[in-house]
C-alpha cells in the first residue's frame, strides 16, 4: 500500500506541476509515465494513453549510445519513431534488502517538440503488489565489481549491466557508473501476466524473461552480459537485445548509495 501511494504522488505531482519524487536512500525517481503505446496498467495507478510530454527528475540521467536506431524502433515498437533526439536513460533505485535493489530504469527521448519515455520496475505490472528485487546485486566477476537489474512493464524487459565503477578503489563507493542496458519485447499476448510473478520468475509462456539461466533458474552472478533466454513460449522468445552504452552515471542519484 505504501508503494501505491508513493506511485499515486508521483503521478499527482506530475499533473499538478510538483517536483520528483524521492526513492528511498535519496535517489531521484521519474513520475510514473511511459510511452510504449497505451501505457495503462503499466505501474500501479498509472493512467491510460500514450503518455505526452513529460518532466524526469533528472539527477541521474545520462545519454544513452544506443546500438542502432533500428534497434531503439524496435525497443518502442508500440508507437512509430521517426528521428529521436537527446537519448537517456536514469534510474531511481534503492536498496530494498541487503545487496537488493529495486525501482525503476527509464529511456527518454525528444521528438516533435515532446517527450517519450518508457518506465519499467521491478514491481508486478497489473498492480497485485508483486515485487522483486533479489537478481539485483553488486556481485565480482572477472576480479571486478558489476551489477545487475532486471525492470519490466507490460510489453518487456530490460536488464541493467553495470561494468564500470569509477572510485572503487579507495574503498568508498563509486561516484559514477557506466554500463549497458539490454531488452526483450514480449510482444502481443492478449492476456494479462500471470502467474503473479515478475516476469524473470516465470519460466513457461511469452511472459518468460528470464536470462542468465543455469541449472533452470536465473543465477545472475553466471555471466555478464545476458548469455540466454526461456524459449518455452508459442511464439518463441528472443534473446535479448543490446539497446545502448551509458557513462558516467552519477551512483549517488541512481542508487541513493
Amino acid at each position: 500500500m505504501k508503494r501505491v501511494m508513493m506511485i499515486v504522488l508521483a503521478i499527482a505531482a506530475v499533473t499538478t506541476g510538483g517536483g520528483c519524487a524521492k526513492k528511498k536512500g535519496g535517489a531521484s525517481v521519474p513520475p510514473v509515465v511511459c510511452d510504449r503505446g497505451d501505457c495503462s496498467g503499466a505501474v500501479p495507478g498509472a493512467p491510460g494513453g500514450g503518455g505526452g510530454p513529460v518532466s524526469f527528475g533528472t539527477q541521474s540521467e545520462v545519454p544513452l549510445s544506443i546500438t542502432s536506431l533500428s534497434t531503439f524502433k524496435d525497443f518502442f515498437f508500440q508507437q512509430p519513431v521517426y528521428n529521436p533526439q537527446n537519448i537517456r536513460v536514469g534510474m531511481g533505485i534503492g536498496q530494498e534488502q541487503t545487496n537488493q535493489y529495486g525501482g525503476e530504469v527509464w529511456v527518454s527521448f525528444e521528438e516533435n517538440g515532446r517527450t517519450r519515455s518508457a518506465v519499467l520496475t521491478t514491481y508486478h505490472p497489473q498492480g497485485t503488489g508483486v515485487s522483486d528485487s533479489s537478481k539485483n546485486v553488486w556481485f565480482t566477476y572477472g576480479g571486478n565489481q558489476v551489477w545487475h537489474g532486471f525492470f519490466q512493464d507490460v510489453y518487456g524487459a530490460v536488464v541493467v549491466v553495470i561494468d564500470s565503477a569509477m572510485g572503487l578503489g579507495d574503498g568508498d563507493p563509486a561516484a559514477v557508473v557506466g554500463g549497458s542496458i539490454w531488452y526483450q519485447n514480449f510482444g502481443y499476448t492478449g492476456a494479462p501476466q500471470g502467474p503473479l510473478q515478475m516476469c524473470w520468475n516465470i519460466s513457461l509462456g511469452p511472459y518468460d524473461c528470464r536470462t542468465f539461466i543455469s541449472g533452470g533458474k536465473v543465477v545472475t552472478t553466471s555471466a555478464l552480459y545476458p548469455n540466454n533466454y526461456g524459449n518455452n513460449s508459442n511464439p518463441p522468445r528472443q534473446p535479448y537485445k543490446k539497446l545502448g552504452d551509458f557513462y558516467n552515471m552519477p551512483r549517488a542519484e541512481a542508487m541513493g548509495n
